[in-house]
């Protein structure tokens, strides 16, 4: 059974220099599309006004959440009707959050967390998905991180993505044996215990950032 819509009280958001009424401003919106979780920012009528890049991702496979006409819209009608009226009613709310359940193919659930912000022009909808889509790490953060060998960051980011030994090895083309001694220096490197707090760390740090190609600078 489809779950309603849950409202979470909460303070309001800084409004920093948000968004305009038809999208933020070219720096801005360089700032948001490093967010490894997909941001779109939508008007009282569900109307597309910014989506960063891992939305755009998002928004490419077509699963949960979709856009049709610059509007935004669920798999089915009586999702994207919650959608619709779950936008609407935080529109210009500022002082709550609204969790939102919304099926895709097969057992996909998507949550979006719906935040009213405040724009200079008219309110505003920020729409936070927690995409479970494959995991893309900066392979050149993650050396410069954890001072990993190539071999170890492509290994590790794959690690993060869910691959298992068998899978990595089958994909480089190398043996099981090779991928685990990789797997056992990235362990050591990093301070992980396991493979799973090392793909909680890899994936909540600094390499999960979608950041533009150019030279990174050490502090």
């Amino acid at each position: 059974m489809t779950q309603p819509a849950t409202t979470v009280p909460c303070a309001p958001p800084t409004a920093g220099g948000a968004a305009t009424a038809e999208a933020p401003s070219a720096a801005l919106a360089a700032l948001l599309d490093a967010l490894p979780r997909a941001l779109l920012l939508v008007d009282a009528d569900a109307g597309v006004r910014f989506a960063n890049a891992a939305a755009g991702d998002l928004l490419r496979r077509g699963g949960a959440l979709r856009v049709s006409g610059h509007r935004l819209l669920a798999a089915g009608a009586a999702d994207t009707q919650r959608l619709r009226h779950a936008v609407a009613a935080a529109h210009g709310q500022a002082q709550r959050r609204t969790l939102l359940a919304l099926r895709g193919a097969g057992a996909e659930v998507l949550t979006l967390l719906l935040w009213s912000v405040a724009a200079p022009a008219e309110a505003l909808v920020a729409v936070f998905a927690a995409d479970h889509g494959p995991a893309v790490l900066n392979l050149a953060l993650l050396r410069r991180l954890h001072g990993l060998t190539p071999a170890e960051a492509r290994i590790a980011a794959r690690l993060a993505a869910g691959g298992t030994l068998d899978d990595i090895a089958a994909e480089l083309r190398v043996r099981r044996s090779t991928v685990r001694t990789h797997l056992q220096r990235v362990l050591a490197k990093t301070g992980a215990a396991r493979q799973s707090e090392l793909a909680r760390l890899l994936l909540s740090g600094a390499a999960a950032l979608r950041l533009p190609p150019g030279e990174i600078h050490q502090a």
